[in-house]
């Protein structure tokens, strides 16, 4: 009787650990990281330099006026797995589409731009040591954990038709080594930054 509550107990952690692993997409205009940032909009920029963005697109930024800053976009996705030791391979895969910004709404109508997808199975982690001061800040005490990103290589992107805005959908996916199983979780979706996702600056 022992051994079948340990069972129940071992599979219980599994799934509840399973729950970690989150899908997140962003849609986002730089303008409107500015505009919702407007004191440490620059330590976000930073961010994106971290995570792969050049160091001359980083100082082009910081310069940036409020027309050209509308103009640069960031259409990505992330499979994250919020704990301290890795445990998966993680994947994600999206689409992005185009909208006329006078339509309203959420769906898979809309023209097709492009599409992404992370490196294969991968996990990959920010090292702590090497973030500055003023990012350490705006994370807190939020743990970074292990990501799978698809998105642009640049991080961002430049799209000059202002009467138009972009969508991302998404499907995230776990292998866990262990049980040699792959799992789908709840794709997501993206019109805008997502600024009230616990991820939003993975």
């Amino acid at each position: 009787m022992k051994i079948k509550y340990l069972m129940i107990a071992v599979f219980l952690a599994i799934q509840t650990n399973a729950y970690a692993v989150q899908g997140f997409s962003r849609a986002c205009n730089l303008l409107s990281i500015k505009n919702q940032y407007p004191l440490n909009h620059q330590v976000v920029f930073s961010f994106f330099s971290l995570a792969g963005m050049s160091l001359s697109d980083r100082n082009m930024l910081r310069y940036a006026t409020d027309s050209e800053l509308a103009t640069y976009w960031v259409n990505e996705s992330f499979t994250a797995d919020t704990v301290s030791i890795p445990r998966y391979y993680l994947f994600a895969k999206n689409i992005v589409r185009s909208k006329p910004i006078a339509v309203v709404g959420a769906g898979t109508a809309g023209t097709f731009v492009q599409n992404f997808a992370s490196s294969s199975w991968s996990s990959f982690e920010l090292d702590p040591t090497k973030l500055p001061n003023d990012v350490l800040i705006m994370l807190q005490n939020r743990h970074l954990g292990f990501f799978a990103r698809a998105g642009h290589s640049a991080i961002i992107q430049k799209f000059t038709d202002k009467n138009v805005r972009y969508e991302v959908e998404a499907q995230h996916a776990y292998y866990f080594p262990i049980e040699q199983i792959s799992r789908f979780i709840p794709k997501s979706f993206a019109r805008d930054c997502n600024f009230n996702w616990s991820w939003a600056w993975l």
